[in-house]
């Protein structure tokens, strides 16, 4: 009777390992094209406001380093970031949307906004 229970014990165990298995390959495959690309437009989107990214970007990273400097990471941690840190297409804050490949390349290639992008991204691996 007990070699019979840890055999259908393990069998259960293999046959949820296999079904989690193929969940999370499943889950990883799949990437959404951009809003841009799912919602046609008819309006040519007005152009990215670089300067309130800047600012809000900048202002974040003032507070992270304040932080920082006085070791409080959970302040880092519980700290409320979006969409001027980590752009996307479809946040809850339209003005900080971005809305075409112009965006992402107008982002890149600012001098100012990318090197913070950069900073923001090491603080949050730390």
């Amino acid at each position: 009777l007990r070699t019979s229970r840890r055999h259908f014990t393990r069998q259960r165990a293999k046959r949820a390992k296999a079904r989690m298995a193929h969940k999370v390959r499943a889950a990883v495959s799949q990437v959404r094209p951009p809003m841009w690309d799912r919602v046609p437009s008819r309006v040519q989107p007005p152009p990215l406001n670089l300067g309130r990214f800047k600012d809000k970007q900048h202002a974040q990273l003032e507070r992270w380093r304040a932080a920082i400097s006085k070791g409080r990471w959970a302040a880092v941690h519980a700290d409320h970031f979006d969409w001027w840190m980590w752009p996307l297409d479809d946040g809850s804050r339209p003005e900080f949307n971005l809305r075409c490949e112009a965006d992402v390349r107008a982002l890149r290639n600012d001098e100012d906004w990318l090197p913070g992008y950069r900073e923001g991204g090491a603080v949050c691996l730390r």
